[in-house]
């Protein structure tokens, strides 16, 4: 891939990056997303969430939320499937911050259901911290449960959403 320097790279170079054997240049590849337009960052994220690598789909599903120029209803359902079926706990954990941040009304239910299924300490807490971001009312008694949980860092994040 060659830019000159100052120029964001190429979508076209970055997506060939991305279906490269070598674990680094699809990660170079995603990491290259932030300097791209939300629209085409979102192209390229959207692929990368499909790897093989959890690191490249952990790397991807963390950039979602802080997309800009996307409509927040494109990414939605992308989160709500991570959040629901990726089999890595990190990128689950990553999806419910990404909700978090989109504050999205329409996250609730998932982010509610997947604290009751969810057995994983850091998905929890990132799951307590999104609620926290979404200020909605109805979060209100699985906040209240989360203070009694046995991970102090849930606890804590508990009380923050609470404050």
């Amino acid at each position: 891939m060659t830019t000159t320097s100052g120029d964001p790279p190429a979508l076209p170079a970055l997506l060939e990056l991305l279906n490269s054997q070598d674990l680094g240049n699809r990660l170079r590849a995603v990491n290259k997303a932030r300097e791209l337009p939300g629209p085409e960052a979102l192209t390229l994220l959207q692929r990368a969430i499909h790897d093989e690598n959890a690191r490249v789909r952990y790397a991807a599903i963390s950039q979602m939320g802080t997309l800009s120029g996307v409509d927040p209803n494109l990414l939605l359902p992308i989160l709500q499937r991570s959040l629901r079926e990726d089999p890595e706990f990190d990128v689950r954990a990553a999806a419910a911050a990404a909700l978090g941040d989109l504050k999205q009304p329409q996250a609730l239910a998932d982010l509610l259901e997947a604290y009751r299924r969810e057995t994983e300490w850091l998905v929890r807490f990132s799951i307590i911290a999104a609620l926290g971001e979404l200020g909605n009312p109805a979060a209100f008694d699985t906040l209240v449960e989360a203070l009694q949980d046995k991970s102090e860092l849930i606890t804590t994040a508990a009380a923050a959403a609470l404050g």
